[in-house]
């Protein structure tokens, strides 16, 4: 889509709800400022795509899949620390030896992905990135009419396609800040933060969640919030923390739990 125009078009007629006359016009409309029909179908069936996923049912379930996200997040990225050398001894080096196998495979591999695509003719080389460049707008466009539903089922598939790396943008992390910030639904704002949580190597979705700490009410909300702070040792979330287990109208067993947080983030 070229302009904000087409794509709040394109935006209302995947909504759906509308009249015939209203739709009638909308594709007038698109057809009129050069929207390819085949274009606008794999939009459409992207939307039929998304609205067919299975949306989890909010239980249990999630809270231990958040907590196994973290987990495995701990175990990879987030807190990697080298073990100290015994005294006398060098450092041992893992997997040293596969080094100069693993560099020459990956040598074959640029070296064979770069001819093949020096080889490709300059026309077509274009139209292949255009065409993926298009694809990624596509995509984005359709994620981010299905986080403008009224259907929290549709706010949750859309959550969940943004689990895919090849989606991630700035725009794409922007909604969905902006979903663990204010969507109605609790469990569209505990997905979101599910998500966002596996792209925590991104110092803006760090800061959006000590941000996020005042926006929440569900205690579910603080509890899992906490979880990624301590995980991330994300210390400037303590005094948020601190502030919000002074509140009386808190369950006393979720005012300990961030009182015990903050504590150990200071």
């Amino acid at each position: 889509m070229s302009d904000k125009k087409t794509a709040r078009l394109v935006s209302e007629l995947l909504k759906g709800g509308l009249s015939v006359g209203r739709e009638a016009r909308i594709r007038a409309a698109l057809k009129k400022r050069g929207t390819d029909p085949l274009r606008l179908k794999e939009y459409e069936r992207m939307w039929e795509a998304l609205a067919e996923e299975r949306v989890p049912e909010p239980s249990e379930a999630m809270r231990r899949r958040f907590r196994e996200t973290l987990d495995e997040a701990k175990k990879t990225a987030w807190r990697t620390a080298p073990a100290e050398p015994a005294a006398g001894k060098r450092p041992a080096r893992p997997g040293w030896g596969l080094i100069p196998r693993l560099a020459f495979g990956f040598s074959l591999v640029v070296i064979g992905w770069f001819v093949g695509y020096q080889l490709t003719p300059r026309p077509e080389r274009s139209q292949i990135e255009t065409l993926n460049a298009e694809m990624r707008e596509m995509k984005t466009a359709v994620f981010l009419t299905k986080m403008e539903s009224a259907s929290a089922a549709d706010r949750m598939s859309a959550v969940h396609y943004a689990e895919d790396s090849a989606a991630w943008n700035e725009t794409v992390r922007e909604a969905l800040i902006r979903a663990l910030n204010s969507d109605p639904n609790a469990n569209v704002r505990l997905t979101a933060l599910e998500t966002l949580a596996r792209k925590a190597d991104d110092p803006r979705v760090r800061e959006a969640f000590v941000l996020s700490i005042e926006h929440q009410e569900s205690p579910l909300l603080f509890l899992a919030l906490a979880d990624v702070c301590l995980a991330l040792d994300e210390k400037r979330a303590a005094e948020p923390f601190r502030k919000i287990s002074a509140d009386p109208a808190l369950y006393f067993s979720v005012r300990q739990r961030l009182e015990e947080t903050a504590r150990k983030l200071m």
